[in-house]
């Protein structure tokens, strides 16, 4: 991952493509916090983007209920909504409320 390559990406795309284009934040998802992995991940999105993008609060856990909603053509709001997942989701929606990019 080089951070300064993904953020040169977004300013062409910003100038080429579409000048109104914004970045509200990344958003970690198929999150397993109990891992080594995940828990480098994470340091690895921090100490690239943390200065310049904002790294939402709410992380979408891993789950199996999203693979059963989608292969039941579901949303997992309506699948499972008392999920660890879509709790989440629904905490990303009060964050983004809160922050007034909703």
């Amino acid at each position: 991952m080089n951070g300064v390559l993904e953020i040169t990406f977004i300013v062409k795309v910003m100038k080429r493509i579409n000048p109104a284009i914004t970045i509200e934040g990344i958003l970690m998802t198929m999150c397993d916090t109990r891992t080594n992995l995940y828990k480098e991940a994470f340091k690895l999105v921090q100490d690239y983007y943390g200065e310049i993008i904002r790294i939402f609060d709410s992380q979408i856990p891993l789950s199996v209920k999203v693979g059963e909603a989608n292969f039941y053509s579901q949303s997992l709001m309506n699948f499972h909504p008392k999920s660890k997942v879509a709790t989440a989701y629904h905490n990303l929606a009060k964050e983004l409320i809160q922050h007034g990019n909703a």
